[in-house]
């Protein structure tokens, strides 16, 4: 068993021989020794996972894909290193401590190092994008809940400010009382103090910059700011996708939103953003040819086109015939 383990180690480096030039093994043997300013190795400090859902960690992950990108794996090439192979000499690293890898030999040290370095890059990178989307939506979720308690709270405010009002407006058409005294007669009833309270009540309730979640998003706007940078300087988006001209589509629901309460824009139906193959989708002859009758569209865009459309044929429709 020792031998055909000697072996297979022996095979494994062999594949990488064009990639561990002397630079690269020394930029790994590197992982393995004491690093100052983290007081522990790389190579120990890389295993340690996210320990909280925050811009701190998210940070810390991100310097960690920045040190990854340092040691040149964009120029790797480990095509002959199979995928389970790897991950089986990156869990092996994992499990072993510094000192122990320093000891191995080089025709073990360098592949278990390599696969090591391969699968953390790709395990914090997905612990970064998991970390992010879990951040995005618990934000998303404070902001809402903020949201209503304030909608909440301008509903019990306004019962307050209206009966004043009432109050005030039953004094006004009491025809007992002079003109000359109603003045005096609607502080008597109410103090001053309740009636210029609601005043402030009805001028706060007419300020619509809080009447979305997105104004109360935007007051997590620091915190994101703080990994944001990092985040896109570090990772690269692209559609996941390829040829499905999802761009184009979204583009061409924001180009065709309608004002509030308008009917939808027609225009001719984008038959190029049409899959090969599938069966285009409307709604009805009556409704056919506006916005949303393209179903053609991915789903994502498709949603978005019924979100858009604010027309009231649409209102309280949501079923897709197909044709």
């Amino acid at each position: 068993m020792s031998q055909a383990l000697l072996q297979t180690d022996a095979a494994t480096y062999q594949r990488l021989a064009l990639l561990l030039t002397s630079a690269v093994e020394a930029r790994l043997d590197a992982l393995l020794a004491v690093d100052p300013g983290l007081r522990v190795t790389p190579h120990r400090w890389l295993c340690q996972p996210a320990t909280a859902n925050t811009p701190t960690a998210i940070n810390q992950a991100l310097v960690k894909l920045d040190f990854l990108h340092q040691l040149g794996l964009a120029d790797w090439d480990t095509s002959g290193l199979n995928a389970n192979r790897r991950k089986r000499l990156a869990h092996r690293a994992r499990h072993r401590t510094s000192q122990a890898i320093g000891r191995y030999a080089p025709a073990k040290r360098y592949p278990l190092l390599v696969a090591f370095v391969l699968e953390t890059y790709r395990d914090v990178l997905d612990a970064v994008l998991t970390m992010f989307s879990d951040y995005w939506a618990g934000a998303q979720r404070k902001a809402q809940r903020e949201h209503e308690a304030h909608l909440l709270a301008i509903r019990q405010v306004r019962e307050t400010a209206l009966r004043v009002f009432a109050q005030v407006a039953r004094t006004v058409v009491n025809e007992k009382i002079p003109a000359e005294l109603v003045r005096e007669a609607v502080f008597e009833a109410i103090p001053r103090e309740r009636v210029e309270q609601a005043l402030q009540t009805y001028y706060a309730l007419s300020d619509t910059r809080l009447d979305s979640p997105l104004a109360f998003l935007l007051r997590r706007y620091t915190h994101l700011k703080q990994f944001s940078a990092g985040l896109l300087r570090q990772v690269s988006f692209t559609s996941a996708f390829a040829g499905d001209h999802f761009a184009e589509a979204l583009a061409l629901v924001v180009d065709c939103r309608p004002a509030p309460g308008a009917s939808c824009q027609r225009m001719r139906r984008p038959t190029s953003l049409h899959p090969p193959g599938r069966a285009l989708c409307t709604r009805s002859k009556r409704r056919n040819g506006c916005l949303m009758s393209y179903a053609c569209w991915p789903p994502c865009v498709s949603d978005c086109a019924r979100a858009t459309c604010s027309c009231p044929a649409h209102a309280n429709t949501s079923t897709w015939n197909a044709t």
